[in-house]
């Protein structure tokens, strides 16, 4: 073992805060996520290497868990290959996974498809090429993989261009950028195979196309008149990861000179560059770009040899380790955004070959594999948004991209491999493969994975008899309490109604301005989807005020949950996020926390310090005391550590109150209830109750009757053009002549959107319910306006279908209870004004003259802590 791979091992075991010291790259400067400059002194900061601390974990004790876990085989001695994820004691059980089973083959024939067009022999009849995906929609190609434009005639995987044959004989002209990854694809196939002519093959091709990037590199540096010997470090790198794939899976078919001209490149391109998380602090480790593995595969390639950083790979795994610390709440929420989906589960598993403890055995990723995906996913798996093409899949995704989607697949099939005996890993790994495995990957790289050749690696059958999460032991709801997130439905069933809510108490990336907006899912499809636009918009399912948008960044607050086996419902305050606009200055970070308490800081005007701090917005308050620092004193989310991005606040539109209670109420007809109490002040404003509305949806009946006996209005709405669609590309226009209820088929799912109160100022004019289409050019938006004082929304949402009779709804006298009649059942929802001003209820069900309370919301509204001075 090489001095530099015992140095690795022997810091695992070192004391806190110790890097290698006979590491050569100790003094070096790193090129780092967390460069700034100190906004105080415009002095920049230098971070070397040695500056390193691997085994500064943060505050927080984890217990770690392996049970159930795969053994992972240890790495194989530095210089033998391959050794990235498996090394040659693995190969006899990877070729076999290679023939067994579905996925393994229908993966394998994909990687055969890709090898075969990269070579120009292509066959769209061969078995490889089976099942046709594309059946010539896309520029008339067929396959199974995506392969989309080879019949044009610039392109390299057109026989006719002989591009592989090119570059074997040494053409530098050919640009190899979108051949990379299907070079990597290449390497696996010939290494499985034992194909040592076709490795040979590959190794020619790829010296061509590493000297035509370098030679592309040259003249760059030539035009910048940076000439002389190639200045270290090389930020990048000809072939990306690519050229550490090829390098370790087409090692032994390879020449000495070939290995040298390949490692050269890659000591040059990977010692440099720092992943996120390696030097910030290890509490702020919250982005997921901690999980990215680019920086990571290339490195492992050279493990161990000469040019090794072995304090690049130690710094990856801590911010590996602090992202699942910090990043994932315990509940199993993610911090930065659950769009991202992204765990780097391919970097886990090369670090738990490596390094312990085994990251998989983290509470937190468990609790996010094991608790928040399976809740994350719709009722109906089949179905697909009308604006979404084949790959939308049936998870729910916040923030970043929002609607409904796949997480990153290559991490759903390795947590499946790590956990192979896990019933509810194995139930997620089914939804999002699909029943006939027909979701996993066509292509290679994309753009950060490749996730087409991880999922071949890794793949692994889903148990044929575990298809029913009823009997999964997991309830019917997941609520994380740190991030104000309730994801609720009524049962397991595919037609079961999902209503969730976000009043978001933390940001991570790319938030919206959507404190206490909800989701609805019944009847087997989406009615109110997730936002899918970043910024401080109002074009949200919530309510707003003279159309004055929330603040993006400010914490709204959970001041109540409550959950039966009848029902669930939380209370979300949003006051927080209309009252005062939240800023992180510095954002890259810089200030000390010197500079910060001593009055250093540059304010604008109508700026203060927020000296609140996370824990006094949060439901489930974390035991840590960075959780009670003020949010003035925050650690800068990128900046090394020790610098701070202070927060500071601003007025933005305030409020007297802005409570949103939201669930539903189980039972054989389940139904939402959504109670908004939110008032600007005592004057008459302008208040739009919204909801975001899936593109083909119209209303199809309306009613109106403004007595107190009954709704303010009742609004149906249904698909425009009849029972969804679940397959196919659809592209469902914006309805602009909607059918009438008369019209929809029997058996179609309807949503009665039923208004039981709705003030209006005496000399306001009511403004019927009405959609308002193409908003923002995606969705269109169910908008109930009222101008009042306090418009005290009440809303049932009651989903059924075409044949059935939606149930009776009546105020009683006092006009201080509901209730909601099923013929054979009825609910009583009994309402009191609390003095926080929100509205307290008990619901109460009549089945069969048995009167039984089903859930009570009427806790008291916990003052937000006064901040600390």
């Amino acid at each position: 073992m090489s001095a530099a791979s015992v140095g690795l091992y022997a810091c695992a075991q070192s004391p806190a805060g110790q890097a290698p010291a006979a590491s050569p790259f100790a003094d070096k400067t790193v090129l780092s996520y967390s460069d700034s400059t100190d906004p105080v002194t415009k002095q920049k900061y230098v971070i070397r290497w040695g500056d390193l601390k691997p085994k500064d974990f943060g505050p927080r004790s984890v217990a770690y868990d392996d049970a159930g876990l795969r053994a992972v085989p240890h790495v194989p001695p530095p210089g033998v290959h391959p050794r990235i994820w498996f090394g040659p004691d693995d190969l006899p059980a990877l070729r076999e996974r290679m023939k067994q089973g579905i996925a393994g083959p229908m993966m394998w024939s994909k990687v055969i498809a890709w090898s075969n067009a990269l070579k120009g022999t292509y066959n769209e009849s061969a078995p490889y090429a089976k099942p046709d995906l594309w059946k010539g929609d896309y520029r008339g190609s067929h396959g199974n993989i995506r392969l989309w434009y080879y019949h044009d005639a610039t392109s390299p995987f057109n026989p006719n261009n002989r591009t592989y044959e090119r570059l074997v004989q040494g053409d530098l002209s050919i640009d190899p950028a979108p051949l990379w990854p299907v070079f990597a694809i290449e390497a696996y196939r010939a290494l499985i195979e034992d194909d040592q002519a076709g490795g040979q093959m590959l190794a020619k091709a790829v010296m061509t196309a590493m000297r035509h990037d370098q030679m592309a590199r040259d003249r760059e540096r030539a035009a910048k008149n940076q000439t002389g010997p190639l200045p270290a470090p090389v930020s990048g790198g000809a072939g990306g990861q690519e050229l550490g794939y090829i390098y370790d899976f087409d090692f032994n078919f390879m020449t000495p000179e070939q290995k040298k001209a390949v490692h050269d490149e890659l000591a040059a391109a990977t010692w440099a560059h720092d992943n996120y998380g390696t030097f910030n602090a290890a509490v702020s480790t919250r982005s997921n770009w901690a999980t990215f593995t680019y920086w990571l595969i290339p490195l492992l390639a050279i493990e161990g040899e000469p040019g090794y950083n072995e304090l690049k790979t130690l710094g990856i795994y801590r911010g590996y380790r602090n992202f699942l610390t910090y990043g994932i709440f315990p509940s199993g929420a993610v911090v930065e955004a659950e769009a991202k989906d992204q765990l780097g589960a391919d970097g886990l598993f090369a670090m738990a070959r490596r390094l312990q403890p085994d990251l998989f055995g983290h509470p937190n990723l468990r609790a996010y594999a094991m608790r928040f995906l399976p809740h994350s996913i719709v009722p109906n798996l089949d179905y697909r948004t009308p604006v979404s093409d084949f790959q939308a899949g049936p998870f729910l995704r916040y923030d970043l991209l929002g609607g409904m989607g796949y997480p990153l697949q290559s991490d759903i099939v390795i947590l499946k491999y790590m956990f192979p005996h896990d019933r509810v890993i194995d139930w997620v790994y089914r939804a999002d493969v699909g029943e006939h495995y027909e979701n996993l990957p066509q292509g290679g790289n994309t753009g950060y994975w490749d996730e087409l050749m991880l999922c071949t690696i890794f793949a692994t059958d889903f148990d044929p008899s575990n298809g029913d999460p009823a009997k999964l032991g997991l309830g019917p709801d997941f609520f994380s309490g740190e991030r104000a997130l309730m994801l609720a439905r009524s049962d397991w069933g595919r037609d079961a109604l999902m209503l969730n809510m976000h009043t978001r108490e933390l940001n991570g990336g790319h938030p919206f301005a959507d404190r206490n907006s909800i989701f609805l899912f019944a009847e087997g499809r989406d009615w109110v989807p997730l936002n899918q636009r970043d910024g401080d918009d109002v074009v949200q399912s919530e309510v707003v005020i003279d159309k004055h948008p929330q603040s993006v960044n400010s914490p709204g607050r959970v001041v109540e949950y409550a959950e039966s086996p009848q029902a669930t419902f939380m209370v979300g305050d949003a006051s927080y996020a209309w009252d005062w606009d939240l800023q992180i200055l510095q954002y890259s970070g810089g200030y000390t926390l010197d500079e910060v308490r001593s009055g250093k800081v540059q304010l604008k005007p109508g700026q203060e310090p927020e000296r609140h701090s996370m824990n006094d917005f949060a439901y489930t308050k974390l035991p840590d005391a960075y959780m009670n620092a003020p949010l003035f004193e925050l650690p800068g989310w990128i900046s090394k550590d020790g610098l701070l991005t202070p927060m500071v606040r601003s007025q933005n539109y305030p409020v007297k109150k802005a409570f949103r209670t939201a669930g539903l109420v189980r039972g054989p007809h389940p139904y939402g209830l959504v109670i908004d109490d939110i008032q600007k002040d005592d004057a008459v404003h302008h208040y739009d109750w919204d909801l975001l509305l899936e593109n083909d949806l119209a209303i199809v009946e309306m009613k109106q009757d403004n007595g107190v006996d009954g709704p303010v209005y009742d609004v149906t709405l249904a698909g425009a053009e009849g029972p969804f669609k679940t397959s196919g590309n659809p592209k469902a226009p914006i309805p602009s002549a909607p059918k009438s209820l008369g019209a929809v088929k029997k058996g179609e799912p309807l949503l009665l959107i039923r208004v039981m109160q709705c003030n209006v100022a005496a000399s306001a004019t009511r403004t019927p319910p009405a959609i308002l289409t193409n908003v923002d050019k995606k969705k269109p938006l169910l908008d109930i306006q009222s101008d009042s004082v306090s418009p005290d929304y009440k809303v049932l949402l009651l989903p059924y279908r075409k044949g059935e009779a939606p149930p009776t709804t009546v105020w009683n006298k006092e006009h201080t209870a509901i209730t909601v009649d099923f013929g054979s059942y009825q609910d009583t929802i009994a309402l009191t004004p609390a003095p926080s001003g929100k509205t307290d209820f008990t619901i109460t069900r009549n089945q069969q003259g048995v009167r039984t309370e089903i859930v009570a919301v009427k806790k008291p509204v916990p003052p937000l802590p006064e901040p600390a001075k």
